[in-house]
């Protein structure tokens, strides 16, 4: 298995790979917060030979963790700044090279979430409406969600965003979409 040639990530991204990311999330506009989960759709880069999968994050409220429907044993390990806390997922017997599994976080970000900037009505145009937009570069992804949050790493993605006020989100829309402004 190849080093890791990014410092600036925590995740073991040389023996997983993401390879499709599906992320559902309500914008909650009062508390300030993205509500929802995150599936990180992992192959495996080696031959049963990673036990775990660690995974970028940094203040991030994890409620729940599941491997292909089941509950793996996981652990967030001492923050390290600027880098976060490493999330540690086991993976016991690790799984054969080339094999995908799905792994599934709920999650909720928090006050300290550093991609996230939310501004209230007075701090827009109309003074009418609050605004939140995101910034991930250079490693703020993983205050969102748990991530391989590296250029060294790049996947599909599909996102479905809830929110009681219009969204507009970037990215190639593909196959059938559907958005109703204003309801959530």
């Amino acid at each position: 298995m190849a080093a890791n040639r990014d410092p600036s990530t925590l995740s073991n991204y040389s023996a997983w790979r993401t390879r499709h990311t599906t992320a559902s999330f309500k914008i909650d506009f009062e508390e300030k917060a993205l509500k929802g989960s995150v599936i990180l759709q992992l192959e495996s880069q080696t031959d049963k030979e990673s036990n775990e999968i660690i995974l970028d994050s940094r203040y991030v409220d994890i409620s729940t963790i599941r491997i292909n429907s089941t509950e793996p044993k996981w652990e967030l390990k001492e923050y390290n700044a600027p880098l976060g806390a490493p999330l540690h997922i086991y993976v016991p017997g690790g799984v054969a090279k080339g094999e995908l599994i799905d792994v599934a976080i709920d999650l909720e970000t928090t006050s300290k979430c550093t991609a996230l900037q939310w501004l209230t009505p007075a701090q827009t145009s109309n003074k009418k409406h609050p605004y939140m937009f995101s910034q991930c570069q250079a490693i703020n992804a993983r205050s969102i969600f748990p991530c391989q949050d590296t250029p060294d790493v790049k996947s599909t993605f599909t996102f479905k965003l809830t929110s009681s006020l219009p969204v507009v989100a970037s990215g190639v829309p593909v196959g059938d979409h559907s958005a109703t402004p204003g309801e959530e």
